[in-house]
């Protein structure tokens, strides 16, 4: 009702640059939202990533230790079980390669929100910046 009112006094190229607005505002919430949304999932995985990471950095030192040991003694067995240690711990580092491409992918999603925001950002103030020349002031 308000809307047909509202073409009817200003000219319906006032209504276009009012729904430009409008339109440029509300793609720029919701690209906000969504923005915050994902740094809120990135701020998660990236925490359990570093942790693992640094958890995976500790055991790889631990059977460097082992592997050194067993070649200083020779220890044919011990060098057996070490090697048996670092696959298992190669698997985990894939694992963790695996949570690194979704962090990126997140990150990824992030830049082309703040695109999205940034255009949207842009038209709004384009519309706006530009006088209406079928309304009278």
């Amino acid at each position: 009702m308000f809307g047909k009112f509202f073409n009817f006094l200003t000219g319906n190229k006032t209504a276009e640059r009012v729904h430009k607005q409008l339109d440029a505002h509300q793609t720029f919430k919701k690209s906000s939202i969504m923005s915050v949304a994902a740094e809120l999932k990135t701020v998660g995985l990236e925490s359990r990533v570093y942790r693992e990471e640094y958890r995976l950095s500790l055991r790889q030192a631990e059977i460097r230790k082992q592997m050194d040991d067993a070649q200083h003694r020779q220890d044919v067995k011990m060098m057996q079980l070490a090697h048996e240690k670092a696959q298992e711990l190669i698997k985990e580092y894939e694992t963790l390669l695996v949570d690194y491409e979704k962090l990126a992918n997140i990150k990824r999603e992030i830049a082309g929100l703040s695109h999205i925001k940034y255009e949207s950002q842009k038209k709004f103030q384009d519309v706006t910046a530009t006088p209406d020349p079928h309304f009278h002031y």
